[in-house]
């Protein structure tokens, strides 16, 4: 922070995410969803479901409101449902990991997968690096979601639950695959998931939490605004040149 001339530096930082903190029972009406930076086509296979078709994946921007507050709502997300779009002016409730009923180890992967692919999106420089991870974050979403076993996951495996084929079947896969391949963990509260209330048939989502500070960070803090404010009296308390 820097002040008349003055570099502050704050001993620790409070990092701000699109995405708002979500709480139990709240429901947000969304307005609108863009791809984010854009989508990718490809073809998916669920077996259980019967699905061998066309679809889009990617990361989306969702805006809308809070149903009891009216404030705005922003959140980065990704589809855990294939079977549906993703339909504006529709209410959703925010959730838990648990919101897309999956167990405790795929609540761990899901949640390490986006707390790491933020990361590396972030650091990407440039656009296109940007489109494959979406693109790949977004498949190996759906193949934590949707394949039957915990382990083992391969977007390219056609013996198994989800697969992905035409045009995914370049480097989006198996960049995927090398996400999976991590076995990236992180603990479930990282992620909340946005649930289709049932006022029509709207995709459901799992987005990233703003991390909450730990105590210790909230401490750094406060000791750090301690000190701006600190600076800033004995700022006016320099007497002007006669």
């Amino acid at each position: 922070m820097r002040i008349k001339g003055i570099t502050v530096a704050l001993a620790g930082t409070m990092l701000a995410a699109w995405a708002t903190p979500a709480s139990a029972v709240t429901l947000v009406d969304a307005t609108s969803h863009v791809y984010s930076p854009t989508s990718s086509w490809g073809g998916i296979n669920v077996t259980s479901l019967g699905i061998h078709e066309g679809g889009m994946t990617g990361r989306f921007a969702v805006s809308g409101t809070y149903v009891a507050t009216g404030l705005g709502f922003n959140a980065l997300t990704y589809c855990t449902d294939v079977t549906t779009a993703f339909y504006d002016y529709s209410t959703y409730r925010i959730d838990s990991a648990a919101g897309v009923t999956l167990n405790a180890i795929k609540q761990a992967q899901l949640a390490g997968l986006l707390v790491n692919s933020d990361a590396l999106f972030n650091a990407a420089a440039t656009a296109t690096q940007r489109e494959a991870i979406a693109t790949a974050t977004g498949l190996a979403v759906w193949e934590i979601v949707y394949e039957s076993g915990v382990s083992g996951y391969s977007l390219t495996d056609a013996n198994s639950n989800f697969s992905v084929y035409g045009d995914f079947l370049t480097s989006a896969a198996a960049l995927a695959d090398s996400y999976l391949a991590n076995d990236w963990r992180a603990s479930p509260d990282r992620i909340a998931t946005l649930i289709s209330t049932g006022n029509r048939a709207s995709q459901n989502q799992v987005f990233l939490n703003a991390p909450v500070p730990e105590p210790g960070t909230w401490a750094m803090l406060v000791s750090g605004f301690a000190v701006v404010g600190t600076l800033l009296r004995r700022k006016r308390r320099i007497p002007l040149p006669a």
